[in-house]
């Protein structure tokens, strides 16, 4: 399971509530929600509830592990499958206007590492090096490599980046990034990676005609009311944060479309 620590300032006394609330939830002899976690009572669904909100349209698929209240600064980690719940996150901040949530989640097995604290506020470490024997986080790659050099016994490069603009054209290669978006009132999607006009289609098969396809776009929808928005851009386009930022513009036109 993904472990995610979840870092929230003091702000007009959210952060206390928040702790106190979660602090009841522990306490309790049975759950709020009736649920089939480890731990039943802190699980996520059972803070949305406390909060007034409903645990079966926020996804919440997630436990509480440890709680603290420290310096105005509440702490929480939590596991969960397979990935932060942002839904969580994005409902308790709707709870508390003004109210800002940084978090870190590491799940290695599905390679997920993710800070939202940009500017290193709370979480300064940036890099994280896992070994057999032991794993350590650190500030700068600089720092990473010379730990490595330790373990390795020679010089390492310190500087990992690639120039994405000396790839091969996409054209040739076909690699792209491809952007995804799905709207679909249902539970699931059936239109995730599939064409209804082929039905017998793995997703792989659907990704090779797309990615060979002349075609940079393809919107699907069937009669479920249900849409995915696909989109390839080439590898290059990301060679720089400006043309970076025009590809998610440009995406995000496609999807307000």
């Amino acid at each position: 399971m993904i472990a995610v620590v979840v870092l929230m300032r003091q702000n007009d006394g959210f952060s206390s509530f928040i702790f106190w609330s979660i602090k009841r939830l522990d306490g309790r002899k049975t759950p709020l929600v009736k649920n089939g976690w480890y731990d039943p009572k802190l699980w996520l669904g059972c803070l949305v509830k406390a909060l007034g909100g409903d645990p079966q349209k926020v996804y919440c698929r997630g436990t509480i592990t440890f709680y603290e209240m420290e310096d105005d600064v509440l702490t929480l980690n939590t596991e969960t499958a397979w990935a932060e719940m942002s839904e969580t996150r994005h409902f308790i901040e709707s709870c508390f206007p003004g109210m800002k949530i940084y978090y870190i989640e590491e799940e290695s097995g599905c390679e997920r590492f993710f800070c939202n604290d940009s500017e290193g506020i709370y979480f300064k470490d940036h890099y994280y090096l896992d070994g057999f024997d032991d794993s350590e986080y650190y500030e700068t790659i600089e720092e990473t490599a010379k730990y490595v050099k330790e373990i390795v016994g020679h010089d390492v490069e310190a500087d990992f980046t690639t120039d994405i603009a000396s790839f091969t054209p996409s054209e040739q290669s076909h690699s792209y990034l491809i952007f995804n978006l799905s709207v679909f009132p249902t539970k699931a999607c059936n239109l995730w990676l599939s064409d209804p006009s082929f039905p017998d289609d793995e997703w792989d098969d659907f990704l090779t005609k797309f990615l060979s396809s002349s075609s940079d776009t393809k919107i699907t929808r069937n009669d479920k009311g249900e849409v995915t928005i696909l989109k390839k851009y080439e590898m290059q386009r990301f060679s720089s944060h400006q043309s970076a930022d025009e590809v998610i513009r440009d995406f995000g036109r496609i999807a307000q479309g």
